[in-house]
């Protein structure tokens, strides 16, 4: 069975039992609308298959500000090299979407602190961004940038 037979294979059967159960709470008596949304929900949570055709919710764009360096060899975050920065509460990130020549990999000892925008995420106990944008900080005048 291909995989839109099976989708359409479950989805019709949870289509008509959200229909009835729609009718059975207008026949109730109940708020027809916040019971269809709440039913329409539930049911679909419970029943439905994850498919790759549903996005997620489109995550918020965040601003982290910290001290790059490696995040394998500098902050023993990573198995293998990667760009990270850490910033001062002690969190390490490891940057996502950076590619190995660009200026967040190649100068990652050297960049010192690093303002990065993207989106964030948590997984396993690490912190990740996927970077949309950054920017060097420059260091104070007369001081050299630490790393």
């Amino acid at each position: 069975m291909n995989t839109m037979s099976l989708m359409k294979s479950l989805l019709l059967p949870l289509s008509a039992a959200v229909i009835a159960t729609g009718c059975a709470s207008q026949d109730s008596g109940e708020s027809a609308a916040a019971t269809d949304t709440a039913t329409a929900t539930d049911t679909a949570t419970e029943t439905a298959p994850a498919t790759a055709d549903v996005m997620p919710a489109e995550a918020a764009v965040a601003s982290i500000t910290g001290t790059m360096d490696c995040g394998h060899c500098g902050y023993q975050a990573t198995a293998s090299c990667a760009a990270a920065l850490q910033t001062d509460d002690g969190v390490v990130w490891i940057l996502e979407g950076v590619a190995e020549d660009s200026e967040l990999f190649t100068e990652r000892y050297d960049l010192g602190t690093v303002t990065v925008k993207g989106t964030q995420r948590e997984e396993d106990g690490l912190h990740y961004m996927t970077v949309a944008s950054y920017e060097v900080v420059p260091a104070p005048e007369g001081e050299a940038h630490e790393g």
